[in-house]
C-alpha cells in the first residue's frame, strides 16, 4: 500500500520473507521514517524501532513492527486527518513536488479515461 501522509511517503507491505505477524513500513528517505516515529503516539515510538538500511532498494530505508503496531500506526494517522486539502499540509518541497508530481498523472489519467483512451 502506498500511503501519502503528512509526515511523508510510505510503502506498507508485508515482509519480504512474509513473517505472518509483522510489516514493513518502507521509504525513499530516512527522514520520513524519523518523522512518522518522532510524532506517533508514545505506545508506537517508545519502541524499539531501528531504521534499516539497504542502499540497493527501491525503498532503502525501512522499519519492520507488528501488524498490531500498524493498526496502532494507521489509526493514528487516520485521527490526524485535518485538514481540506493535503496538499496544503506538505511542508518539505522535495515531498510537495514529488506528491503533486503523482496527483498530476492521476490527473492525467483521469481525463483519458474520460476520453475512452485509458482501460
Amino acid at each position: 500500500m502506498w500511503l501519502f501522509t503528512k509526515h511523508g511517503f510510505f510503502s506498507v507491505v508485508a515482509t519480504e520473507k512474509f513473517e505472518e505477524n509483522m510489516i514493513q513500513i518502507r521509504a525513499r528517505r530516512s527522514v520520513d521514517l524519523v518523522a512518522l516515529l518522532s510524532n506517533a503516539p508514545s505506545s508506537v515510538s517508545s519502541g524499539m524501532h531501528t531504521i534499516i538500511e539497504t542502499r540497493n532498494s527501491d525503498y532503502p530505508f525501512r522499519i519492520i513492527v507488528t501488524r498490531d503496531t500498524w493498526k496502532v500506526l494507521a489509526a493514528w494517522l487516520t485521527e490526524g486527518i485535518d485538514y481540506p486539502n493535503f496538499k496544503g499540509q506538505i511542508r518539505d518541497a522535495n515531498y510537495s513536488h514529488f506528491a503533486l508530481t503523482v496527483w498530476e498523472a492521476g490527473r492525467r489519467m483521469l481525463h483519458k479515461f474520460s476520453e475512452g483512451t485509458w482501460r
